[in-house]
């Protein structure tokens, strides 16, 4: 039996852990070093690992000289017995280890019972017999003799005598980077008791836990374990928090320098892919990302999301699988699979109360999220990701209660055209059903098409079959890359005032066409002015640069022009119509729709061939004045009173 006066030497030597106690009275814990102890006794240290429910109380018992308490909960930090998740085994039942995870789920807080009172059933007894509950997940096991009558009995519980504490589960998932690649991630049950359920972390949250490994009650044969909890520490997100060597850091900083860095970080994201440089420049972009700024009550995000529309087998898949293997966190889900959880969040009631469980978009706080098949992921679910995209965050209201959760993540999504095939005579909100308010999200959309072309489908072909060519490419090693993008989003560069007046010169000259020309559509709103910020900061991080320069500037007008050209083109009239994403509808279709309106007195039925004939004078074809009446209707600012004829519809 370990005396609690072991320990007396141990506050002796390291009197900080006295002083900390009697600085704060009112904390019910005390955080201790494992190094401490180490250095104080290793064989104690170790009895501590190997025996933690009596060595940590009888630590715990040491502290009564120091509190008016009864005594401290004693936690240790930097546990040294690390394991991972999915490697813990039946040898360390009832040891104390250490595991790193994602919180993934959290329960509501529970009672279970720590002091069981038990009611004696024999006539003319009915004494009370007290049974310590050592495990919570154990059933409830009643005394076999009465202490009072010293006879066998038969007992029930006396539930206002039992004494009670605060049980909490959380589900964690183990990270990215401890998973063997293709497997799916494991999860494991901690439980917080009593006092442990006020460092409860929230769901998303990366955590290292200490904790004792208890045996779950039996399922048959079947054994399964959890995690009790002794310590919770929350990791710092940012991906910079990825330990580098020094030897790396002098390797990463090597390659920022290198005057050809942007081509050798284009092949080294999916090297096995080849023709779409300018959609992996974009994706580079989208890794290192810009910075988030926070002025008094407003911030304007750093994430940069971009979207891929393209045809069947144009390999958005493959990048988007290449960037689970290089970016220091991210998560993956294809929008078939987003029911439950979803992207987001969920709340679920249960009769315990209400469970959280966290989406993708959660768990890549401070990351990257891969979205593929994005035109699957149900239209509630689409709408819910709205916030997340721009603010960062996921807002849930459920059972009177408003829970935000932090989902500052940047998104690369793809999605397949509506028709199976993109229609290059067709505009992108005519291709995909996604509405325009997510559409304006994105930063970047590029249009991916599986067309025939004798000259690139044979350098494909070449570089898909001749293996042995790609060694000859200059690439980053991919653990390297990986600590090189960590690294390079430590930095927090700001717009040199040369790299302001080009942005704003380019900005400026676009949209002054529309002033110079009429009916000229707009080009170009502050959305993208913004995101032409957020490009030239992630150009200026990818050369570890402090500071973002014209070059950056030059950099970011190339990318986002490469993308209105091959998005914000009106089929029609050959111009860059910024609306055709933002609001769905180019300029030259909100005019017709106009005219339509104009025709249609307030109170008036209006044959159908009548307003196709007038349409007919202003050069709209009959096919198109048709169209563009369901349109309407379907948008419900006209309807139909009877076939054949139309009304405005009045609006409230």
């Amino acid at each position: 039996m370990v005396q609690p006066d072991l320990f007396s030497d141990f506050f002796d030597r390291y009197p900080k852990y006295q002083k900390e106690i009697e600085k704060n009275p009112q904390r019910d814990y005390v955080i201790i070093d494992f190094d401490d102890l180490q250095s104080w006794d290793k064989d104690i240290a170790t009895k501590i690992l190997e025996e933690p429910d009596e060595y940590i109380e009888n630590l715990s018992k040491a502290t009564i000289p120091f509190t008016n308490l009864n005594r401290k909960i004693v936690k240790i930090i930097n546990n040294p017995n690390v394991a991972k998740i999915r490697k813990i085994n039946v040898t360390q039942n009832a040891k104390l280890i250490q595991v790193r995870g994602i919180v993934v789920q959290v329960n509501p807080t529970l009672f279970t019972a720590k002091d069981v009172a038990w009611r004696c059933e024999k006539t003319a007894c009915g004494q009370i017999t007290h049974t310590e509950q050592k495990e919570p997940l154990e059933k409830l096991i009643a005394p076999k003799k009465c202490t009072a009558c010293k006879k066998r009995s038969t007992f029930i519980q006396d539930k206002n005598l039992t004494i009670y504490t605060e049980y909490k589960l959380l589900i964690i998932q183990e990270r990215y980077e401890d998973m063997p690649a293709g497997d799916i991630p494991e999860m494991r049950e901690v439980i917080l008791l009593g006092n442990y359920v006020d460092d409860c972390p929230r769901v998303g949250d990366y955590v290292i836990i200490s904790g004792i490994v208890r045996i779950k009650p039996p399922q048959k044969a079947i054994f399964d374990y959890y995690l009790e909890a002794n310590y919770i520490g929350i990791e710092n997100k940012e991906s910079g928090a990825m330990e580098i060597l020094l030897e790396e850091e002098i390797e990463i900083r090597k390659y920022a320098e290198d005057p050809n860095i942007y081509n050798i970080l284009i092949n080294s994201i999916a090297p096995e892919l080849t023709q779409i440089d300018h959609i992996k420049e974009a994706v580079a972009y989208l890794l290192f990302g810009g910075v988030r700024k926070i002025k008094e009550q407003t911030e304007t995000r750093g994430d940069i999301h971009v979207l891929l529309v393209g045809d069947p087998s144009t390999a958005k898949s493959q990048l988007m699988l290449a960037l689970t293997k290089i970016a220091p966190r991210c998560e993956y889900i294809v929008g078939t699979g987003a029911s439950g959880v979803g992207l987001t969040a969920s709340a679920i009631k249960t009769e315990g109360g209400w469970i959280l469980k966290a989406g993708a978009l959660v768990l890549a706080d401070k990351g990257i999220a891969c979205i593929d098949e994005l035109e699957k992921i149900s239209n509630d679910e689409v709408q819910n990701i709205h916030s997340a995209l721009e603010q960062g965050i996921v807002t849930l209201h459920k059972a009177g209660k408003n829970v935000r959760l932090s989902a500052q993540c940047a998104v690369l999504a793809a999605a397949n055209p509506a028709s199976g095939r993109y229609q290059k005579n067709s505009p992108l909100s005519e291709n995909i059903n996604l509405s325009p308010s997510l559409l304006s999200r994105f930063d970047l959309i590029f249009i991916l098409k599986d067309e025939p072309e004798r000259k690139k489908d044979i350098e494909i072909a070449r570089h898909i079959l001749e293996h042995e060519n790609h060694k000859t490419i200059s690439l980053i090693p991919t653990n390297l890359l990986k600590k090189y993008i960590a690294y390079a989003r430590t930095f927090k560069p700001k717009l040199t005032k040369e790299a302001i007046d080009f942005l704003i010169d380019f900005y400026v000259k676009t949209r002054s066409k529309f002033e110079e020309k009429e009916n000229s559509p707009i080009q170009l709103t502050t959305r993208q002015l913004e995101a032409l910020n957020r490009i030239a900061e992630a150009s200026a991080r990818i050369k570890l640069k402090d500071k973002a320069d014209i070059e950056d500037a030059y950099r970011a007008v190339n990318i986002m022009t490469k993308f209105l050209s091959d998005v914000g083109i009106n089929p029609e009239t050959g111009e860059i119509d910024i609306d055709l994403i933002m609001t769905g509808k180019p300029k030259t279709l909100r005019e017709r729709m106009g005219a339509i309106i104009k025709l249609l007195d307030d109170n008036e039925i209006h044959e159908a061939n009548e307003i196709i004939n007038e349409l007919k004078k202003m050069d709209i074809e009959i096919d198109e004045a048709r169209k563009l009446l369901i349109r309407l209707s379907n948008e419900g600012t006209i309807f139909q009173p009877e076939e054949g004829k139309y009304k405005k519809a009045m609006r409230g």
